[in-house]
């Protein structure tokens, strides 16, 4: 079989980018994947066109309704059968794919579905399992525990399928849980430093509201990140009337979200203000600057956040403003949490990166 030629067929590429072509190899020959690869890397593509190729139905366990949704539309696109089932879904709905199943190649879901009595009565067989955006399997500790439920999932198949876990930012102690959530045997590993060469962080370790202004008057297409609905909210009608604004968090109204994702996609330059929840997954190409208004809870998610800029190669900034009210917001959600303590060390890191002279080696010696 000619990789090559099927990436063209499909995708309309006529050549792959490294390592793209090696994790596929391996997963074509029935073997388990873990890849953590930066953000723009193609990490989808890595296993949509082995799914093509492979005999038999595709689930994909993501994160977010708005990923999924965008991963369906995008097949779609390309006329190759795909459907997502969410809450979004009624009933027949749902119904009507399980009863058109053998038409699908991809099937998407949340990890919830996975205990659910209709989608483990008609998901018997699959040829590949894909759990994209592993390194959310953390959130098992807390509040998504059905990432737990993985293994049992697979142990109710007819046939123990190829399992795929991706995500772009994961060090060692998320390695070793990915691998044990996901009962994955032998694995084949790919780890490429999630350092992006065109993406420069710049911290302010003092907060000052006319350089936060001077930020967002670049004019540029711009991501302000904070931790709560409130502090998106707060900020959003601050600058509504000045720039063109955005909003985006898991509180609003779906049609709003979808909007708001939508304009700012479209925009030439915009800022969005927004809560992790506008990350993962989200393919807007020329993002050029990222404002870490609130640290985030961990290494990762700073990293992940400052990964939206610049997928299109072009240089970005990621700012990172160090503000006092931002920790003890931090810390507010973390106190009486499940490994609280862990957090809190998670939590550390983050602020001694911020004050790390030499950021791309934190970064490097963090993830390996």
């Amino acid at each position: 079989m000619n990789l090559e030629e099927e990436l063209e067929r499909y995708f309309g590429y006529q050549k792959f980018r490294y390592p793209q072509r090696e994790i596929m190899e391996q997963m074509l020959a029935r073997r388990d994947t873990l890849s953590v690869l930066p953000t723009g890397q193609g990490k989808t593509l890595i296993y949509q066109l082995p799914g093509l190729i492979m005999p038999g139905l595709v689930v994909v366990v993501s994160p977010l309704i708005s990923l999924m949704k965008d991963q369906v539309y995008t097949l779609k696109e390309k006329n190759i059968k795909a459907a997502y089932i969410n809450s979004e879904l009624d009933f027949f709905s749902q119904k009507s794919i399980y009863k058109n199943l053998n038409s699908y190649k991809f099937i998407y879901i949340a990890v919830e579905r996975l205990k659910n009595y209709a989608f483990l009565q008609n998901i018997k067989r699959i040829s590949l399992l894909v759990i994209d955006e592993a390194h959310t399997i953390k959130w098992g500790e807390d509040f998504r525990k059905d990432y737990y439920l993985i293994k049992n999932f697979i142990n109710t198949l007819e046939v123990r399928p190829t399992i795929a876990c991706f995500t772009a930012t994961a060090n060692q102690e998320d390695i070793n849980l990915i691998i044990e959530k996901c009962g994955l045997i032998k694995p084949y590993i790919t780890i490429l430093s999630p350092i992006k060469k065109n993406i420069t962080f710049l911290t302010y370790k003092t907060f000052i509201t006319w350089r936060f202004k001077k930020i967002l008057a670049k004019n540029k297409k711009t991501i302000v990140y904070t931790l709560t609905r409130k502090n998106t909210e707060t900020l959003y009608n601050k600058f509504k009337t000045i720039y063109n604004c955005y909003l985006y968090h898991g509180g609003l109204p779906k049609n709003i979200k979808d909007e708001n994702y939508l304009g700012f996609k479209t925009a030439k330059a915009g800022i969005i203000f927004a809560t992790n929840s506008f990350g993962m997954g989200i393919d807007i190409r020329d993002i050029r600057q990222i404002v870490i208004y609130d640290i985030p809870l961990s290494l990762a998610d700073l990293i992940q956040q400052a990964g939206r800029a610049g997928r299109d190669g072009k240089c970005s900034i990621c700012y990172i403003l160090f503000r006092q009210n931002s920790i003890q917001t931090a810390l507010n959600l973390i106190y009486g949490s499940e490994k609280q303590n862990k957090k809190i060390k998670e939590l550390n890191e983050v602020i001694d990166f911020c004050f790390s002279a030499d950021k791309i080696s934190y970064i490097r010696k963090y993830f390996t």
